[in-house]
């Protein structure tokens, strides 16, 4: 998911949320906006909660 400085791989970041979406979203969806809000929230959590960055290098720049 990480290569050895720390930066996320696009490659397996995409892999991890297509797996979310697939596991909490029954059926095809043609948008984002029909996901229901609470299930984008959970979705959103279990993202960020798995990228948490702990070193303020980390964090993107504005």
């Amino acid at each position: 998911m990480c290569n050895c400085r720390g930066k996320i791989d696009p490659g397996s970041a995409s892999r991890y949320i297509t797996s979310l979406v697939h596991a909490h979203i029954p059926g095809l969806v043609d948008a984002w906006r029909e996901i229901p809000m609470p299930v984008r929230d959970l979705l959103f959590d279990m993202f960020t909660w798995r990228f948490v960055f702990t070193r303020p290098e980390d964090l993107p720049r504005a």
